[in-house]
């Protein structure tokens, strides 16, 4: 197979001229390789990286960096985050939204800015559904992560919880 003819589920080249399913987000021209095997197109991703800029864009070029910023992009049309580095973040809140975290070796999102503080670093709410793939949390004073509600989900997938305060996932 010639690298163009391969698309939709199967969008790399492999070694053996055979078109595959992508395994890593470099297999992808928009740097997001979907749990499908499917490579994103650009335009239904968020990027949000360390070393980010403080606009809202949050496209490839002009990548976010906070995970503040890019939750406020996510839209129904725009629900991949894809997480690059490490980023501090604490109490951010997830309402009626759905969103999936595409994160890779070393994604990490800390919490736990001080002693005392008791907010969880994810907060998922009412009829919110969040994925994340390849993603750490670490240094969490509370709970990691926290779910509100019976119909809010959190699904972790190559994702690890470190030293989380309470408890990993509450």
């Amino acid at each position: 197979e010639r690298a163009e003819a391969c698309a939709g589920t199967t969008p790399a080249c492999g070694g053996d001229y055979a078109c595959r399913g992508c395994t890593a987000h470099t297999d992808c021209a928009s740097d997001a390789c979907l749990p499908d095997g499917s490579c994103a197109v650009e335009s239904v991703v968020v990027y949000v990286s360390e070393g980010g800029g403080a606009g809202t864009a949050c496209s490839k070029a002009e990548r976010c960096g906070t995970l503040s910023a890019a939750m406020a992009a996510v839209t129904p049309s725009r629900p991949y985050v894809r997480m690059v580095g490490s980023l501090s973040e604490l109490g951010l809140v997830i309402t009626d939204r759905n969103a999936t975290f595409l994160g890779a070796a070393g994604s990490i999102i800390s919490g736990g800015n001080g002693p005392g503080n008791v907010q969880a670093i994810l907060d998922v709410r009412g009829t919110s559904k969040v994925e994340l793939y390849d993603v750490t949390f670490s240094n969490a004073r509370a709970a990691a992560i926290r779910v509100d509600g019976t119909a809010a989900s959190v699904n972790l997938v190559r994702s690890k919880i470190l030293s989380a305060g309470a408890e990993g996932v509450s």
